[in-house]
């Protein structure tokens, strides 16, 4: 009796609409992957152009693949759902038919799970500096850390691979569009443990067909806000209720201030002054006791602080540094040290409001004597004698943080002032909603040019990875902005 044939260890599930110019690319990267115990599952939602022509040629050429052609369009996770039903693998893989898995992608990703069998999914995620990954959470961990800056549920599906019993045991995607991952993640999470993998598995195209550029996706902060709240008030939910709380009053404050500031424009004047009072430490609220108690509870420096971000950073500043001579750097705002690792620069000097995070960066680099850490208080940093001074102060994903307007005020007098070349700042230069108590948004570069004399701003260089949207984990609203003194 000839034997069954045996079932491939993961599934790539591939959907499909219109995607004649990328499907190609998408399935070579994955032909070309060094990990081949694969089948590719092509599943077409009715296209009108050729990519249906296309996933044929593949599939005469390689038995592996497979190509399902649905009658009637049916939407994007539907869609993903129906790929899933196709699947025979232990695990499922989703790659987007205009992305691209690099060839390490799918033996890094099967490795992880593998290694952890008590897992439901694992996800690329921020760099962590207590461990090397792949590291597996459980539920209430996996929450926790999505709060405190490595945001776990903002990832795509591309970012993920999943175990296939785990996935068909919640149900799938619930179908809403935009948003289906990311209540996905969350209803996972209160179920499975969650393996963290190394990130940029795979190459996401952004381009004017993609889903993120679709005039729908504007609709995105609201669909989102309400998975939350759901997601918080759920009765399985693995955080403690004390936390649950803290999280569900800082949701219910932003949703009052976009409430606020929807009315008509007779009332503005006034509840801006009211919002700026209530936002105010008047509610003890300091961005200080905020970071502090982020880095005490294994918290990081953010998403900026890693991965391709970090990196297009510590590019841009190290051509700075030796394109002006530039020999040594003081930083307002040091954070927990990840992205100073990348920096080339023969003196270093951080500064950080948390003493926590000062703890962390005279621990990872004691043994390096070119680099000092000081407690900042705005209040007590009082430098006649120019004694923090260096060639180059830079300030890096800090601005959008210091909500209270004192502080700002100071931070940006005492930034100018550490500098004798240059000042070098990274942030989001506009002024938008923010989607958290801690964070405030301004048109930073008006309030440097009315009340800080002597500097002038010489470039703005653009970020290599912009933001699709106020969301976007992936990208980021900052920018580079190079400031001179006038002589």
């Amino acid at each position: 009796m000839p034997s069954l044939p045996r079932e491939p260890l993961v599934s790539v599930l591939m959907t499909a609409y219109n995607r004649e110019k990328y499907i190609a690319q998408a399935i070579e990267s994955v032909l070309a992957s060094t990990f081949q115990d694969f089948e590719l599952i092509v599943v077409d939602d009715a296209s009108k152009d050729n990519t249906i022509n296309i996933a044929k040629s593949f599939v005469a050429k390689d038995d592996r693949i497979k190509l399902y052609v649905n009658e009637v369009n049916v939407g994007d996770y539907p869609n993903r759902n129906r790929a899933a039903s196709y699947a025979c693998g232990k695990y499922i893989k989703f790659l987007d038919s205009d992305d691209l898995i690099y060839p390490y992608g799918l033996a890094a990703m099967v490795g992880a799970m593998e290694k952890f069998p008590e897992a439901g999914f694992g996800l690329s995620s921020a760099s962590d500096v207590r461990s090397p990954y792949p590291i597996c959470i459980s539920p209430e961990q996996i929450y926790r850390e999505n709060f405190n800056g490595f945001g776990h549920f903002d990832r795509a599906p591309g970012s993920a691979i999943i175990r296939r019993t785990a996935f068909e045991d919640i149900g799938g995607f619930s179908g809403e569009r935009m948003i289906g991952d990311y209540e996905l993640w969350f209803r996972m999470a209160r179920k499975y443990k969650l393996v963290k993998m190394v990130r940029d598995l795979v190459w996401d195209r952004r381009h004017e067909g993609s889903e993120s550029a679709d005039q729908y996706a504007k609709n995105y902060p609201k669909l989102k806000r309400k998975v939350l709240l759901d997601a918080l008030n759920h009765p399985d939910c693995p955080l403690p209720e004390r936390e649950r709380e803290r999280l569900l009053t800082g949701a219910r404050r932003n949703r009052l201030e976009r409430f606020l500031n929807s009315i008509i424009d007779p009332m503005k004047s006034k509840l801006v002054a009211l919002l700026t009072w209530w936002r105010s430490p008047k509610v003890n609220f300091s961005s200080r006791n905020y970071w502090e108690n982020r880095y005490q509870n294994a918290g990081n420096s953010g998403a900026g602080s890693y991965g391709r971000l970090a990196g297009f950073k510590a590019e841009v500043l190290n051509k700075l540094f030796a394109d002006n001579s530039i020999r040594d750097v003081i930083e307002f705002g040091c954070g927990d040290g990840n992205q100073l690792g990348m920096l080339k620069t023969d003196r270093y000097i951080g500064l950080d409001v948390s003493i926590a995070a000062i703890q962390k960066c005279q621990e990872k680099f004691k043994g390096d004597q070119s680099k000092s850490f000081f407690l900042y208080d705005h209040h007590a940093f009082v430098d006649h004698h120019g004694v923090f001074q260096c060639d180059c102060a830079i300030s890096l994903d800090v601005l959008y943080h210091l909500v209270e307007e004192g502080v700002y005020q100071d931070y940006l007098k005492h930034l100018f002032g550490a500098a004798k070349k240059m000042v070098v700042i990274y942030a989001a230069n506009v002024e938008v909603e923010a989607k958290t108590f801690h964070e405030k948004y301004r048109v930073f570069t008006n309030d440097i040019e009315k009340n800080i004399s002597g500097w002038y701003l010489v470039e703005e260089i653009k970020n290599k990875y912009p933001a699709t949207n106020y969301d976007d984990q992936e990208g980021s609203l900052a920018n580079f902005y190079v400031y001179a003194p006038r002589r």
